[in-house]
């Protein structure tokens, strides 16, 4: 991911942490493009779970196991707007799918600027994976 993207910043910020100096040599934000370059061995990315589905061939998949690395995901909707069926719908599509990968209940929350959100609970660490090519050094 590119400098200023909430994944990389968290990286970055996890790997520092670690004493881990981080050398990149492309920058991207398209997970298709990083798995592309992983397959070709020219390095390794993080790339977020979803993603991971993505790629065949001689790719490994790690999942990081660091509550450090925590992302925030919120979907909003206006509450004083109608919702059209498909929207209601598409709601239910994303709250299920969230809550089913984080094995947590999503909290729906209302601010006071008339907005109506949910977010994962902060205690589940983000989906982000890391890739490397199969023979090369693993890091966990």
């Amino acid at each position: 991911m590119k400098r200023g993207y909430g994944t990389r910043d968290l990286v970055d910020s996890v790997c520092k942490s670690a004493g881990i100096d981080l050398k990149y040599v492309y920058e991207g934000d398209e997970p298709t493009r990083l798995i592309s370059l992983v397959e070709a061995e020219i390095g390794l990315a993080f790339i977020p779970s979803t993603a991971a589905k993505i790629s065949w061939g001689k790719i490994k998949y790690l999942q990081v196991e660091n509550h450090e690395l925590v992302r925030d995901i919120a979907l909003l909707w206006h509450t004083s707007r109608y919702m059209t069926q498909a929207s209601l719908e598409f709601r239910k599509v994303v709250l299920d799918y969230f809550e089913a990968i984080s094995n947590q209940s999503i909290n729906l929350m209302h601010d006071s600027s008339r907005f109506d959100f949910f977010t994962r609970p902060k205690s589940q660490p983000a989906s982000n994976i890391f890739l490397q090519v199969d023979g090369d050094e693993q890091f966990t």
